[in-house]
């Protein structure tokens, strides 16, 4: 309930179609399914679940932004119970060739559940154009001083 409650993309457009998109729902061999859950405010949480006793290590998925995905429920937390069959905190998208959608590769509890946070990063100020000349404040030391000659000392003529 805990995680429902703080994350608005579970809830807040629960009878809008624009809050739900499937992942994947065809892995029948395997017994997986996926999908998005989307909030008003464009945050979105992935759900996958392993319908199978047997974890799936390496388990490549498709999301719909690449990007760190991170954990936020792992049904098989050794706090909950569970064997501890998990991703270390999250996992990032790689872009997939030729598409607009990016993959994870994760591992899968068995007849578990996991939701992933898509974490988007602050806004990067603008690149430096490379044809653009950029000065760098630079402070440098003092130059020696070079010593006086013998015949001007004090005293010495």
């Amino acid at each position: 309930n805990r995680v429902y409650r703080s994350e608005a993309a579970l809830h807040s457009r629960d009878f809008s179609p624009e809050g739900f998109q499937w992942c994947d729902f065809s892995d029948w061999e395997q017994s997986v399914v996926s999908f998005v859950r989307k909030g008003a405010g464009g945050e979105m949480v992935f759900a996958v679940c392993n319908f199978t006793p047997v974890p799936r290590f390496g388990y490549r998925i498709s999301v719909p932004e690449g990007g760190w995905w991170r954990e936020l429920l792992n049904s098989d937390a050794a706090e909950y119970g569970g064997g501890g069959v998990g991703n270390f905190g999250g996992a990032k998208a790689e872009p997939i060739p030729n598409s607009s959608w990016h993959a994870l590769t994760i591992s899968l509890p068995p007849l578990g559940m996991l939701l992933f946070k898509l974490e988007r990063p602050e806004a990067l100020p603008e690149p430096v154009a490379a044809n653009r000349p950029v000065s760098i404040p630079v402070t440098l030391p003092e130059p020696a001083k070079p010593p006086l000659p013998e015949a001007t000392r004090r005293g010495k003529k």
